[in-house]
């Protein structure tokens, strides 16, 4: 995969120092959220999670370094293939769970969208009562509901 192990030990130093990084900010996350309140498991904390699969995948480089380059003993390459395959099985499964927390999260965060968007404003009942609509108007809103109601009996074929 990678020509030059000196790449993958840089790659995997990089890996970690990232993953150290995450994980001191997930602690102070944490923190934060215990304190407003929001306390949440360790395995539903981005930063953490984030921070896992960093030094998974410096391990994995670090397991495919020393079975490529024979810098380990022959007698655990029987080992360093399933060991490998496993932590690779894990990083992925990591990264799977923090991609279902974070659009899960992102979801819960936005505002429920309108099914339908309108040209009209929805007035709440303070801001109705604040209008003091004149009999007049009501007469003409009421004409103008009962002709777009014929209207759309027309289009369905019930007129």
């Amino acid at each position: 995969m990678f020509s030059d192990p000196r790449l993958v030990v840089l790659l995997s130093a990089l890996f970690v120092g990232l993953g150290i990084i995450n994980f001191v900010l997930g602690q102070k996350r944490a923190q934060q959220a215990k304190a407003a309140g929001r306390s949440l498991p360790w395995y539903r904390q981005l930063g953490i999670l984030t921070a896992i699969e960093y030094v998974l995948l410096a391990l994995v480089l670090l397991l495919h370094l020393g079975a490529s380059s024979h810098v380990l003993p022959q007698d655990l390459d029987a080992l360093v293939t399933p060991l490998y395959i496993i932590v690779l099985i894990i990083a992925a499964i990591v990264l799977f769970v923090m991609l279902f927390f974070g659009l899960r999260d992102r979801n819960r965060s936005r505002p429920a969208q309108p099914a339908v968007a309108t040209t009209a404003t929805v007035l709440t009942t303070a801001e109705f009562d604040e209008r003091r609509i004149t009999p007049e108007q009501k007469q003409k809103r009421r004409e103008r509901r009962q002709r777009a109601a014929a209207a759309r009996r027309r289009r369905t074929g019930r007129a």
